[in-house]
């Protein structure tokens, strides 16, 4: 596992700023702590899942419209059809950074996660895009039934490269470069987009961490 940005050192000198009034400030602001998970599906998952989305995917009801299609996932599925094998194949991925997130995010507003929201497979097609926005914000449901848990982080793992153009993902304004097969998590308070699609279709899969704040 890799951590993309690390939160500066004591030593860090940050922006100095002169002030009228005899002022001197200095903006640190760091940046948001990531993780990138390397080949965490392999490519025999990524094809199950894509398909999946492009035989049963519908147009997304997330509030601000990522303009895109989505498939929510069985997630009590325990045949032998792909999408049982698929999300076994995905737990063994998600538990493991369930585990981790909270040491990593632990100078956030999250006490302890309860769980996840299941798993959405996204399509964007051209002109597919989803603006600026927090996660934490995001009313969850699963079969109608409301989360009482908000959502602490994210997890989004990307299913293809090289036959699509534009859809760049961006966090806190910075466009992250993540290689198919890998995934990015987030905390649910940090600003992120994903930009338009310019041509063909960009597949990736997410899954939103739940739980609560601390007092």
């Amino acid at each position: 596992m890799e951590l993309l940005n690390e939160i500066p050192s004591k030593e860090s000198s940050g922006v100095a700023i002169t002030k009228g009034g005899g002022l001197d400030i200095n903006i640190l602001n760091p940046e948001p702590q990531l993780m990138l998970i390397h080949n965490c599906i392999d490519e025999y998952t990524a094809n199950i899942l894509m398909e999946l989305v492009d035989e049963r995917g519908k147009q997304a009801q997330y509030q601000g419209n990522p303009h895109c299609l989505e498939y929510r996932m069985n997630m009590d599925a325990t045949g032998d059809d792909k999408e049982s094998v698929a999300v076994r194949r995905l737990h063994k991925v998600y538990y493991p950074i369930q585990n981790l997130i909270p040491q990593v995010f632990k100078h956030n507003a999250m006490d302890f996660l309860t769980g996840h929201a299941g798993f959405w497979i996204l399509r964007y097609d051209e002109g597919g895009e989803f603006e600026n926005h927090v996660d934490w914000s995001m009313d969850i449901d699963r079969t109608d039934k409301k989360y009482a848990h908000k959502i602490m982080s994210t997890l989004v793992i990307h299913l293809n490269e090289g036959d699509f153009e534009g859809g760049e993902l961006s966090v806190a304004g910075k466009v992250m470069d993540i290689p198919k097969y890998s995934g990015e998590v987030h905390d649910g308070w940090t600003y992120h987009r994903v930009a338009p699609v310019t041509h063909g279709s960009r597949y990736v899969i997410l899954a939103h961490f739940l739980g609560v704040l601390k007092d």
